[in-house]
């Protein structure tokens, strides 16, 4: 399959944004050493999502 021309543009444009950012990559390295460090039977994946979750709703309750 391949993916439509549109959302290759989409994802380079938000891949620039990201490694444009300090703040979010130093985030986004703690999810990954969080989940990688735990060791649960589900996909890494899905505790990345998990710590990601987690951290973005004490970011909004800080900010509300």
């Amino acid at each position: 399959m391949i993916a439509d021309p549109l959302l290759l543009i989409m994802k380079s444009q938000i891949d620039s944004l990201l490694a444009a950012d300090a703040k979010l990559q130093k985030f986004l390295t703690w999810v990954d050493q969080k989940s990688q460090s735990m060791k649960f039977s589900d996909s890494l994946v899905d505790v990345r999502k998990f710590y990601f979750s987690l951290s973005l709703s004490s970011i909004t309750e800080l900010t509300h």
